[in-house]
């Protein structure tokens, strides 16, 4: 069974979520896209998903230290 993602509103009426290590990008219609803007990826949320993202890809790692940004 698939785990829904949980998406975070990002800006300019999209969404993001981190789907394993993939980061997904949609429009608030809901609409899942095939890449994401630049903008979005450079919104709050997009830098925070990437940071997630790459101390998940790092084995071994544990969360701590990634509480709600600033």
């Amino acid at each position: 069974m698939m785990n829904p993602l949980a998406w975070l509103p990002a800006m300019h009426g999209h969404e993001l979520a981190l789907d394993g290590t993939n980061l997904r990008c949609r429009k608030i219609n809901g609409r899942v896209l095939n890449s994401s803007p630049g903008a979005v990826l450079r919104s709050p949320v997009g830098e925070r998903f990437a940071a997630l993202r790459e101390h998940l890809a790092r084995p071994g790692t544990p969360l701590s230290g990634l509480g709600p940004g600033p």
